[in-house]
């Protein structure tokens, strides 16, 4: 068995891509600093910071152990997207072990499962794609971000209702109705606020999804918006509501240098 270990150890270290792994644990770590990601982690800011830095030894990949707790969905809350496997690649170890245990009949608590997704979902871009589009349709006070975790809030002087985001960014199409089934469960907790619901995602193929499966009260204002590059916001489509009355009208309804709608 011991030889085994050390015939992997020493395939890995032939492999491994120090400069790959660092580009994925950026990634992971996303708009957080690299001092919250780490103690989030578990694992040492120094050497966390050497990784991303590319100064991992070329034949010393960091451990399996390390790598786990760098993507640990309810710690480290990896975002972009980034699972264990790219870092299993990135180093060289064999990714077989995951997939036997993607397959196995097992599965993680709803809560959990959903809550990566979101945090794969770069809750901060969804604030500023959100913070940009108001003030491009004339929201030009200062406004103030409450985060929830699988939500925000942008709160503005003088103005009782709210901007409440739901960010819905994912390019994985086995998660499209955990993320329905997330976003619903929002709506129905918040629905006595005074705001307007903004689901936002980045997946065309989900934002068609949302749109033909959400269903509200009237007296609901919900919006599901589809960007592109974490940027442009390129279609809108609003759901319940009296949407004439809406403030602002279209989050889309911006200049064409800056947007465009298909």
């Amino acid at each position: 068995m011991l030889e085994k270990i050390n015939e992997e150890t020493k395939m890995a270290a032939e492999t491994f891509d120090t400069g790959k792994l660092a580009e994925l644990v950026r990634l992971a770590i996303g708009g957080r600093s690299l001092s919250s990601f780490a103690e989030e982690a578990g694992v040492s800011k120094s050497y966390v910071s050497k990784i991303v830095n590319g100064k991992i030894p070329s034949d010393s990949p960091p451990s399996r152990k390390v790598l786990s707790k760098l993507v640990d969905p309810d710690k480290a809350a990896p975002q972009n997207g980034i699972t264990l496997a790219d870092l299993f690649s990135s180093c060289g170890y064999s990714t077989a072990e995951l997939e036997n245990k993607e397959n196995s009949p097992e599965m993680p608590a709803l809560c959990s499962t959903v809550q990566k997704y979101y945090n794969n979902a770069l809750p901060m871009t969804a604030v500023s794609v959100l913070m940009n589009g108001l003030v491009l349709n004339g929201v030009n006070d200062l406004m103030s971000i409450d985060t929830k975790g699988s939500y925000f809030e942008i709160h503005t002087p003088g103005n009782d209702e709210a901007y409440i985001g739901i960010p819905a960014f994912c390019q994985k199409q086995d998660a499209f109705n955990l993320m329905y089934t997330a976003a619903l469960s929002i709506l129905l907790v918040l629905c006595s606020k005074n705001a307007t619901f903004y689901i936002l995602t980045d997946n065309h193929e989900l934002y068609q999804f949302l749109v033909a499966r959400i269903k509200v009260p009237k007296e609901m204002r919900v919006s599901v918006l589809y960007t592109e590059d974490h940027v442009f916001i390129k279609e809108e489509t609003r759901i319940g509501g009296n949407q004439d009355e809406w403030f602002p009208k279209s989050i889309v309804n911006v200049p064409e240098s800056i947007t465009t709608t298909e």
